[in-house]
């Protein structure tokens, strides 16, 4: 059986992906297990009642989500490669300072922009047109350099977690590889 480059680079992706969702979910494990602990201890240390003696007053309402959430990304060997601050519209993947990075090392223009981002815009596109989606919701994204360094990406109207998601990811994998190539 013989594999394309694509099929190569599409194995490696995901991979990736998993590796990191699986990292991910050991980490929300490991805070749920802390969060059980509290919980427990809380428990045998106040008295105990039925719920039907509580009184709706009497119960706090649910916490809020947060307004901003921050997520390290970080390569393979653990290098911070970026901050991502994210917010229920959009995310800033902030580039760490020993990060030196061009826009024009591949694969970031023509895998990151032109196929991940752009795509999804493209995606959004047809969703207008169809009347699913209006004008102001669709992705958009903006590059901000400094000199000749890449500095940060904004993305606005990412809409869900399954595209933060591969933007993220994504993200991780192009400047784990634009480090493996010379910096000129």
């Amino acid at each position: 059986m013989s594999f394309t480059e694509e099929d190569i680079r599409r194995a490696a992706e995901t991979k990736l992906w998993i590796e990191e969702r699986l990292n991910e979910l050991k980490e929300e494990e490991s805070r749920l297990r802390e969060l059980l602990m509290v919980v427990d201890g809380v428990l045998k240390a106040g008295s105990f009642m039925k719920a039907t003696e509580i009184s709706p007053a009497a119960t706090a309402p649910p916490p809020s989500p947060p307004e901003q959430e921050i997520r390290t990304l970080k390569s393979r060997d653990g290098r911070s490669l970026a901050q991502a601050v994210i917010t229920p519209k959009s995310v800033t993947i902030n580039l760490a300072e020993d990060v030196n990075l061009k826009a024009s090392t591949p694969p970031f223009k023509t895998f990151y922009l032109n196929r991940i981002l752009a795509g999804m815009r493209r995606r959004d596109e047809e969703m207008m047109q169809r009347g699913d989606l209006k004008p102001d919701e669709m992705l958009n994204f903006v590059v901000e350099e400094e000199g000749d360094r890449l500095k940060r990406i904004i993305i606005n109207n990412y809409r869900d977690q399954d595209r933060l998601n591969e933007i993220l990811k994504s993200a991780v994998w192009v400047f784990s590889r634009m480090l493996e190539k010379p910096q000129a």
